[in-house]
């Protein structure tokens, strides 16, 4: 493994354009780049996603654990993609079962 180019973090300021090197860093090194969706985009049945914390950043929080284990999931071949959809959706079922208790 080798730790490639600088810092990513970055402060973000409204009104102020944002820019980043992220897709060509990934190209220099041959590594996949992947976005994590908003978390409205996930399809775990007709009712709208609630996480027990409230904020934008958990949200992004919770789409980001969602591909990691997607991700992982692929790397191992457990899983291919509508078996991971319905283990996201009984995950989240869960823990909304274990919120309303």
């Amino acid at each position: 493994m080798t730790l490639t180019w600088g810092p990513i973090a970055t402060i973000s300021l409204p009104g102020v354009p944002a820019f980043t090197v992220l897709p060509d860093r990934a190209e220099e090194t041959g590594c996949p780049l992947w976005v994590c969706p908003d978390l409205e985009q996930y399809e775990v049945g007709a009712d709208p996603l609630c996480l027990g914390l409230a904020g934008q950043q958990q949200r992004c929080n919770a789409s980001l654990a969602l591909q990691h284990s997607k991700t992982w999931l692929h790397c191992y071949q457990q899983s291919d993609q509508q078996n991971f959809n319905v283990l996201v959706e009984n995950m989240l079922t869960r823990c909304l079962d274990n919120e309303s208790s």
